[in-house]
């Protein structure tokens, strides 16, 4: 076994892959743009060219997931690619993106490069494999027959914590009278999503991916008032009102709002419950990610 040091320890030359290794230890491991909003946005100049926007981002080494870090790369103005003509019976997906080559681990090149992986044409396109250390940027549909680009899908990850969930519900939910307290199912993600993939949108339930401390917010509005109460409430492990985060009374539209920490262990699951004891039974909620929404997040060890 050999343990690998910091390249801080060294104090006559820096080891440039143990200052990878530094660079993807501070990301949590994640890899993305980090700056600005339109960093590396695809867009199209027309016809079948492609345009990566200038910007920066890191890149996470995949060819050895033990010891290869990640790279810093900046584009400093647009880079223009064609893709490849569209096939004349089936769509296809294109991926655009950013590759590294890195001689310390294969090859003989020292470089990042713009690139477009071209996929296999299908009535139901697939994406394509991604090569080795490649940071996705979009996924570009190039339809049959087609002279121009198709829709353009903005697949920049972004740097920042991972262990977040941003979820509201669009379905119908109504509650039953009695203040018996019901867990909300959101069935949907905001645009910034669930990066590490810890929500579920069948059940309403985020499962928390490592021991600390989580923050839990939420709203929910009642299109139906009348005497009586709501209550907003974490669930903890599928417990029932485990925290009381809101409460509303007494209004033609009751609605309540809140935000909680709670401490939870690597495996637990986190969801938001609500209860109503109004004079409407049941009583409906409005939805949609204005009225009826959800964060979970970590926010400390």
């Amino acid at each position: 076994m050999t343990l690998l040091t910091a390249a801080i320890i060294d104090a006559v030359s820096t080891d440039a892959d143990a200052l990878r290794r530094n660079y993807k230890l501070f990301a949590a491991g994640q890899q993305g743009i980090g700056i600005a909003e339109g960093d590396l946005k695809v867009t199209t100049s027309g016809g079948m060219v492609s345009v990566i926007a200038a910007g920066s981002a890191q890149i996470n080494g995949t060819q050895n997931t033990t010891t290869q870090g990640a790279y810093g790369v900046a584009n400093d103005a647009s880079i223009s690619q064609t893709h490849s003509a569209s096939d004349p019976t089936n769509p296809r997906n294109d991926l655009v993106g950013i590759k590294i080559e890195d001689a310390f681990y294969s090859g003989s090149n020292k470089q990042a490069t713009a690139v477009i992986v071209t996929g296999t044409p299908a009535a139901s396109p697939a994406d394509p494999a991604s090569p080795a250390n490649f940071l996705p940027l979009a996924r570009v549909r190039v339809n049959a027959g087609a002279s121009t680009l198709g829709t353009i899908t903005d697949l920049r990850p972004r740097l920042g914590s991972p262990y977040h969930a941003e979820v509201y519900r669009n379905a119908a939910l109504s509650i039953a009278n009695g203040f018996a307290f019901v867990t909300i199912a959101y069935d949907s993600l905001e645009t910034s999503g669930d990066p590490n993939g810890n929500f579920n949108t069948g059940t309403g339930v985020y499962t928390c991916p490592l021991s600390g401390l989580y923050r839990v917010t939420a709203y929910a509005l009642f299109s139906a008032g009348g005497t009586g109460t709501i209550g907003l409430s974490i669930s903890k492990n599928g417990g029932t009102d485990s925290k009381r985060i809101g409460a509303g009374y007494n209004t033609a539209n009751i609605g309540t709002s809140g935000s909680g920490k709670i401490r939870c262990a690597s495996g637990d699951t986190l969801a938001v419950q609500v209860a109503q004891s109004t004079a409407s039974n049941p009583a409906a909620l409005f939805t949609g990610s204005t009225f009826l929404w959800a964060t979970f997040e970590l926010v400390g060890p």
